[in-house]
């Protein structure tokens, strides 16, 4: 894929609860942004497939959308 970025990421939480975290998208939505000024408005997954996020300012000021392919 062109202008990709692979990333490993590891997490402190128990197989259920981190899977959980990860693959529903009303949780990512939830906890998946950098700071208190900017939020996780959308969040959509696909069995088997990717998911997709959008991360934005909450003024709406900057936002970006991420593309996850879980291999």
């Amino acid at each position: 894929m062109k202008n990709s970025i692979e990333i490993s990421v590891e997490i402190d939480q128990t197989i259920d609860k981190g899977w959980n975290n990860f693959s529903q998208a009303a949780q990512i939505a939830q906890w998946y942004f950098v700071s208190p000024d900017w939020h996780c408005p959308t969040a959509t997954i696909k069995l088997n497939g990717p998911f997709s996020f959008r991360m934005e300012e909450k003024d709406q000021s900057f936002g970006f959308d991420f593309l996850v392919r879980i291999q």
